[in-house]
């Protein structure tokens, strides 16, 4: 099989990214820990791909990515825990990135998730992104996308464009492009909170500390 050369992208080429997302590729993007791989998260082909580029087990669900409140409410069941953490943690003035684990909301939704993104009990993992980047990429594609780390699975979380490149291109299957933000601050994993029985369980902490 034919290696690819992945292509790099500037974060202003919003456009592009856009295109490539509704193609079905799958993009290393910037977020508000480390680079993360990304696609159009109703897309089970390119969330597949994902799963066989970093080399995680099936069954082993993704998160999510959306703009707003208002997004995650298309694909959450939502609950009183998931309100007040959503209020409190996910407002616009938020910081500090939180991923919570509730019950996926299909029963009003055209176009649904990948099986993929979701865990074998139905339940998904959203985070509402604050990064200008993401942003404007969920709000534009007027859907969630992927996001796990970009790294092979088990291996370091990675920071520099350059790395990622190097470590991914001339293999048979690799992301399709990067989008070059520069090197990432080294911050930990977001914090996730599971809310999936109606009380709220920490499954990851992460900097963001929940009280």
């Amino acid at each position: 099989m034919m290696s690819m050369i992945m292509m790099i992208y500037k974060a202003e080429q919003i456009k592009e990214i856009i295109n490539a997302l509704i193609e079905g590729k799958v993009l290393v993007l910037p977020s508000e820990t480390s680079y993360g791989f990304s696609c159009d998260a109703t897309n089970q082909t390119a969330v597949d791909k994902i799963f066989k580029i970093k080399g995680r087990a099936s069954g082993k669900p993704v998160l999510v990515l959306v703009d707003s409140i208002s997004m995650a409410k298309k694909y959450l069941s939502w609950s009183a825990p998931l309100k007040k953490l959503a209020g409190k943690y996910w407002d616009q003035d938020a910081r500090l990135p939180l991923t919570i684990v509730g019950n996926y909301q299909k029963k009003f939704l055209i176009k649904r998730l990948a099986p993929s993104a979701l865990s074998t009990e139905n339940t998904l993992a959203v985070r509402v992104t604050h990064h200008a980047i993401l942003q404007d990429i969920c709000r534009r594609l007027g859907r969630p996308v992927i996001s796990t780390s970009a790294n092979i699975a088990g291996a370091q979380a990675l920071y520099n464009p350059d790395e990622i490149s190097k470590q991914f291109s001339g293999q048979d299957i690799s992301p399709d492009a990067v989008v070059d933000a520069g090197v990432l601050p080294i911050r930990p994993a977001s914090t996730i909170i599971s809310v999936v029985t109606g009380q709220t369980r920490i499954l990851r902490q992460g900097d963001l500390k929940i009280v």
